[in-house]
């Protein structure tokens, strides 16, 4: 270690600086690391021996913090770090404390503490902007990312990655670019769009095999490894692994090593090698367990508890899930705990014990729905467009101001070649275009697709959710209603009018929650796989719909027209429910003497487009859309009965199919609702099976 001119000299100085070497020393072997007590008397004893003359003792104390966090003792680099940057305050030494204070946010990511670690940064930013130092206010931007990624703050995490990458890209800083292109490749891995993660981290591993720097790509391996497990192609995410593990072992680097070793497992899981999976994650945490990083600690028992629940032992896989969480939360990781959420919750669906399973994928479903909105993505989406942008005018000014250069040089004597020169920079200009625009395109479709099948994924979570919660619901449910029945052949002579009328109303809660809880199955159930379809003549489907409503058709002395009905392809259960939904609110919401109902059919442009048409009550302008979604009324239960389900149920049929949905109504004119089913429809049904139709003019 050099020792720093300037300071102190003679007997006092040897004295002192093989006192702090014996401290550097102590700190970093893990094995004689001393407690954040003995640190804080040790710095003590050095400043009583320096006098307290701060600036004689900051060098020792922050070359001793900075040798802890090389070490990885990153609580004892803590107490160091932070005494110094106390110390400093006395010195009013600017440069010296945006270093400490950029230092400390490092050290508090390491061990988790990732809100400290934002305000650290965010003190050595505005330090930063007042000495004017651009590249360290690149490394605070991108330190600021990796803390505000780790919290699951996806649009800040973005915003500050780019920003040092634009501080980088201008500096001709290569090794910063390929840092940043690492970040933003880990921003968007958090949000599983793996392409866009992929393109970002092979980028940054280029750059570090050309500079030969060996940790880097270590850590730029192991994250490719990583990203191709996650896209499914484990054998692919094994190469890598393995070969960022060959490379860690050569080197000893044990700093690297855990995560590695953690990459490695998560390959053998998913090739279904559990035992080899299992070895790899529990070296991972024995390691990873003396340097403190609380989050990859958590990771690494999610991990075990996941190959655990896949080898069918589900109440060991439980007991490190919930491990965990605890962790998880503890260090605020939002993502984390999203996952880890739904992880206990298959554990427990698959021990049988779907109110534990439902506790847990409801957490899970209303934290990652929080985690990444619409408004996130387009916020995201508007500061790459930003950056693009901005980009591209500083590149036209660049190229503005060298063709000026050009055209004042070779003006008179080459006006022909300056103006051919002009005309390919232009031609040129305009393929650059086309061509960024292209790949812009590309890369938007692709991160169309994969929001696509985000939206797929949390459908399925609240498809599941629903069918859960409403199926576990119904027992309890059947509980109160057979016993208020007990009650009321039992006791009823016990009961006076009020008793009577309180147990009339339990009844009837029981009857209209049961309704409702079969309304949210039968909606759960309308998406499900492995559904028959076969050709269904919607004319029997109309027969049988009206028999079943033949109570209601009576009571109202509804008369109802049918027009000729298709033969399509098509679930009949399906059918029956979406026309049983349309007739039954025909025949409801109607006042009228005389109720009348239209069920028709055209075929208009090749396409088969039904109506339902009544003469009741209509619907307002400003509820077209609402009476479309789940759990929505116009009216209360004491005018009209019913669930708020039966059209949500029936627009979700009809988009199953292709089709769309809609209403044309007014107050008090009736309503006529439309929808189409053309995936439904064949050349069979159109060509052969399907007589000409006629208007509906014949009662039922």
């Amino acid at each position: 270690m050099a020792k720093p001119s300037g300071f102190y000299t003679g007997s006092l100085t040897t004295a002192v600086w093989l006192f702090c070497w014996l401290l550097f020393i102590q700190g970093g072997t893990g094995v004689l690391r001393a407690s954040n007590t003995q640190y804080k008397a040790n710095i003590d004893s050095l400043l009583e021996a320096m006098d307290h003359n701060a600036a004689k003792a900051l060098p020792i104390i922050i070359k001793t913090g900075e040798g802890l966090y090389l070490k990885g003792n990153y609580e004892g680099a803590l107490v160091y770090l932070s005494q110094a940057l106390q110390l400093s305050n006395q010195t009013n030494n600017l440069p010296q404390k945006l270093s400490l204070l950029t230092m400390l946010g490092q050290v508090s990511y390491s061990v988790s503490d990732y809100k400290q670690a934002l305000e650290y940064y965010h003190q050595a930013l505005e330090a930063a902007k007042n000495t004017g130092k651009t590249v360290t206010e690149a490394q605070i931007y991108s330190g600021l990312s990796d803390a505000y990624l780790a919290l699951g703050d996806y649009n800040q995490a973005y915003d500050y990655q780019l920003k040092a990458l634009q501080i980088r890209e201008s500096t001709n800083d290569e090794i910063g670019v390929a840092k940043s292109y690492y970040g933003l490749g880990s921003v968007f891995f958090e949000q599983q769009h793996f392409e866009q993660a992929l393109h970002y981290y092979q980028s940054s591993l280029g750059t570090w095999k050309q500079l030969n720097d060996a940790p880097w790509i270590l850590t730029t391996l192991t994250a490719i490894g990583t990203t191709y497990g996650s896209m499914g192609q484990s054998e692919k995410a094994l190469s890598y692994d393995l070969e960022a593990l060959h490379l860690a072992n050569k080197r000893n680097d044990v700093t690297q090593l855990p995560y590695i070793l953690h990459s490695v497992g998560n390959d053998y899981s998913d090739l279904g090698m559990y035992d080899k999976a299992l070895e790899h994650f529990m070296q991972a945490l024995e390691i990873e367990k003396q340097a403190g990083d609380l989050q990859f600690e958590a990771s690494t028992l999610e991990s075990i508890g996941t190959v655990y629940v896949k080898g069918g032992n589900y109440e060991i896989a439980l007991t490190y899930l919930k491990k965990a969480l605890d962790l998880a939360v503890q260090i605020g990781a939002k993502s984390d705990i999203a996952k880890i959420n739904r992880s206990i919750a298959d554990a427990y669906f698959k021990l049988g014990d779907t109110q534990h399973a439902y506790q847990y994928l409801l957490q899970h479903t209303v934290l990652k729905d929080s985690l990444l909105t619409g408004e996130m993505i387009d916020k995201m989406q508007n500061l790459q467009n930003s950056y693009e942008i901005e980009k591209r005018e500083k590149e036209l000014a660049l190229l503005t101001t060298q063709n000026k250069v050009k055209q004042l040089s070779l003006y008179g004597t080459m006006a022909g070649a300056i103006m051919l020169l002009f005309l390919l920079w232009q031609a040129y200009g305009r393929y650059k275009t086309e061509t960024k625009a292209k790949e812009l395109l590309a890369e938007k479709n692709a991160e169309i697709e994969i929001q696509n099948k985000k939206l797929a994924e949390s459908n399925s979570d609240m498809e599941q959710f629903a069918y859960v919660a409403s199926h576990d619901l119904k027992e309890p449910l059947r509980m109160i209603s057979s016993y208020s029945s007990l009650l009321n052949k039992r006791y009823r002579q016990v009961f006076d009018e009020t008793g009577m009328e309180f147990l009339h109303y339990i009844a009837d809660a029981a009857t209209r929650m049961d309704n409702l809880l079969t309304g949210l199955l039968d909606y759960s159930r309308v998406n499900r796989k492995f559904q028959e379809y076969k050709m269904v003549n919607l004319d029997d489907v109309v027969k049988v719909v009206t028999n079943n409503l033949q109570s209601r058709i009576r009571q109202t002395d509804a008369r109802i027209y049918v027009g000729k009905m298709p033969v399509i392809k098509t679930n009949y259960t399906q059918m029956v429910q979406l026309f049983q939904n349309l007739i039954g609110n025909a025949l409801k919401f109607n006042k009228t003497s005389f109720v009348e109902v239209i069920v028709d059919c055209q075929l208009q442009n090749g396409e088969f487009v039904f109506s339902v048409k009544d003469n009741g009550i209509g619907i307002n302008d400003e509820d077209k859309e609402r009476i479309f979604q789940v759990f929505q009324r116009l009216h209360t239960n004491a005018e009209y009965e019913g669930t708020g389900i039966g059209l949500s149920i029936t627009k979700k049929i009809v988009e199953r199919y292709g089709g769309k949905i809609w209403v044309e109504s007014a107050p008090g004119q009736g309503s006529t609702f439309f929808f189409t089913l053309p995936n439904a429809i064949t050349e069979k049904t159109v060509a052969e099976e399907t007589p000409e139709l006629q208007p509906a003019v014949a009662p039922v």
